[in-house]
């Protein structure tokens, strides 16, 4: 379920695709967007009541044939407001299996999203054959209300697969991205020149989000940065870099599944629990509170100057052990599809 042009919810997308066309072959997949508005360059269009496709509801259920199988994909769609849109007496009615793929939670003041989600889970509980979570703590709470859950990660972690290695590389990527914890973290040029006298390599700033790029005007004329939304034209970029300084989950996402070695400032829960699964150390994320710029430098060249140390192996013997669970969520979802 994407929600507009962020390379984020695409990669999710098309991963998520990528799973279910190895368990179903000749399926036909139609992706709708979670929310009912539409995320377009600078700012938000809602498209509110007039969006009648968006989220789990009477017009996208029923826009083609009954469905075999409704796929709740990707991240947030655990316990958060971005499924509060699911009609449950609609997908009752249609009687279809139900499967989350790589779930995750996202964090909210208002409590009442979450207590909504729950309610609606619970309306179509005996619908939902098997569940895959984003993280341990997700994972954790899908089991506490019962749900036949595995933890597999994100889809995107699984999208190329490469293990993850120290590389030669002309250039290092910074993944972008704009909110409140980070604005004080801000990256300047002379922050991109210790960098790359660090790194020995030039920069390359990616914006991943159109709605960002406005901001490109405050980084100075000689940044080099690109633009793009599409997962497959960022691909060979993160593959080859030789760092990946991200500032984004799915900038680290897109280190892990192409192999690039990264450093992950952690801005939000999200990034917290996926540190709690898959960097218990904490030795390749960095929490944004307190945290300044020469902590984030003297952190990558502590990476870069003790790559024994910093190998990525535990990191990756527990995405290894996530891809385990995602071939057995596999096995199991082919299984109790197959008596439907």
């Amino acid at each position: 379920m994407p929600k507009g042009p962020n390379v984020g919810d695409n990669i999710i997308d098309l991963a998520t695709k990528k799973i279910l066309y190895s368990v179903f072959p000749n399926a036909e997949i139609y992706s709708f967007r979670s929310h009912p508005h539409a995320a377009f360059y600078y700012g938000k269009t809602d498209i509110g009541k007039h969006d009648l496709m968006a989220g789990i509801r009477e017009h996208s259920l029923n826009f083609s044939k009954k469905p075999d199988l409704i796929v709740i994909g990707g991240a947030p769609t655990w316990a958060t407001s971005s499924l509060v849109s699911m009609d449950t007496k609609t997908i009752t009615g249609t009687g279809a299996p139900i499967a989350f793929i790589g779930s995750g939670s996202k964090y909210y003041s208002d409590k009442s999203n979450r207590e909504n989600f729950i309610n609606k889970i619970n309306d179509i509980k005996n619908l939902i054959l098997i569940a895959s979570a984003r993280d341990e703590p997700t994972f954790i709470d899908m089991k506490h209300h019962g749900i036949n859950a595995y933890m597999t990660g994100c889809p995107v972690m699984h999208y190329i697969g490469d293990n993850i290695m120290h590389k030669d590389s002309d250039f290092f990527i910074i993944s972008f991205r704009d909110s409140k914890p980070l604005r004080m973290i801000k990256i300047t040029r002379r922050f991109i020149k210790k960098l790359e006298e660090i790194l020995k390599a030039k920069h390359l700033i990616v914006f991943h989000d159109y709605r960002e790029v406005h901001l490109a005007g405050n980084l100075g004329g000689d940044v080099r940065y690109i633009v793009e939304y599409n997962p497959e034209n960022l691909v060979p970029f993160y593959r080859n870099a030789k760092f990946v300084l991200s500032y984004r989950l799915h900038g680290t996402l897109l280190a892990t599944t192409c192999g690039a070695p990264f450093l992950q400032i952690g801005n939000d829960g999200r990034c917290s629990d996926f540190a709690k699964t898959f960097d218990i150390e904490n030795k390749y994320t960095l929490s944004h509170t307190n945290l300044t710029v020469d902590n984030i430098l003297d952190r990558v060249r502590e990476i870069m100057e003790s790559k024994e140390k910093y190998d990525y192996k535990d990191y990756g013997e527990r995405i290894e052990k996530a891809r385990k669970n995602l071939e057995d969520f596999k096995s199991e979802l082919r299984r109790l599809t197959a008596k439907h």
